[in-house]
């Protein structure tokens, strides 16, 4: 199986969250997101681009969930 860009895991972790009903918190968006990689997200160079990447998913989201709300 070939692996997957980080680009690539997000978009099916965000997709597989929407199916599931899930919101895209940082806690579901992380357990998803090891699910679909099966990487953990700690020791390696890779892992640590991988946290810098869902620190800004992260990020992203809480400003897309302020931005909702005043909707």
């Amino acid at each position: 199986m070939q692996k997957l860009s980080t680009a690539e895991a997000a978009q099916q972790t965000l997709a597989a969250l929407a199916s599931k009903g899930l919101p895209p918190t940082m806690p579901n968006y992380l357990a998803q997101f090891r699910e679909i990689t099966g990487e953990p997200l700690t020791g390696t160079a890779d892992s640590a681009q991988t946290e810098q990447v869902l620190y800004l998913m992260g990020t992203l989201m809480d400003a897309v969930r302020q931005a909702s709300s005043t909707l």
